[in-house]
């Protein structure tokens, strides 16, 4: 996938001056030269009880093991 950079107005303080970045659909980082504020994608895999307990919340059954990524996915 390809990536992009783009000027975006900062959350922070309004500047026009930050900059988004994205490698690709799953890590996108920002940055403002003005007032330093930073931001990135941040994921993390749960484990299987994580996974269920969300589960149980969701009136959903538990899984015995959790479904394998698809090809090519990097962990």
């Amino acid at each position: 996938m390809s990536g992009y950079s783009e000027s975006v107005d900062c959350p922070r303080c309004g500047s026009k001056e930050s900059l988004e970045r994205s490698i690709d659909q799953d890590d996108v980082m920002g940055i403002c030269p003005e007032c330093g504020y930073e931001y990135h994608t941040v994921y993390s895999i749960l484990s299987l009880e994580a996974v269920n307990q969300e589960r149980e919340a969701m009136e959903l059954k538990p899984l015995k093991e959790l479904k394998k990524p698809m090809k090519g996915w990097k962990d």
